[in-house]
């Protein structure tokens, strides 16, 4: 375990940075993770780098931020503003490989918008 650790969690636009804070290199804190807005941990650092309690605060935040992830996926899905659902249905259909896409369009045909949100949710949850 590492003595000279200090976490340091600061908010960038596109995830969590994780910065051990008591070291410097290339003088910027020494990056340890990203956390994404989905809850998907990324370490750049051995497992026993990182403090145990430390450890603990990185994973809850990664949970907190995949609850959230899922709870706003269902309001925007549950959403009567017109944009909102069609946003997010198009970002859902962004995830899906080819070869599922074709599957999804064999599956689509005649099924409401609901519907079709529904098939994209879970798959769109697993690669986010």
């Amino acid at each position: 375990m590492n003595k000279n650790f200090k976490l340091g969690i600061f908010k960038f636009p596109g995830c969590y940075v994780i910065c051990n804070t008591a070291v410097t290199k290339n003088h910027d804190y020494k990056t340890v993770a990203h956390v994404s807005f989905a809850g998907n941990i990324k370490y750049f650092v051995a497992e026993d780098y990182i403090p145990i309690e430390d450890r603990k605060k990185i994973e809850n935040l990664a949970k907190n931020n995949r609850e959230k992830f899922i709870d706003d996926l269902e309001e925007q899905i549950k959403s009567n503003d017109c944009y909102v659902k069609w946003k997010i249905y198009d970002r859902m259909l962004d995830c899906l490989p080819i070869s599922e896409y074709a599957d999804y369009i064999k599956y689509s045909d005649g099924k409401s918008i609901d519907e079709k949100m529904e098939y994209l949710k879970e798959k769109y949850i697993a690669r986010n």
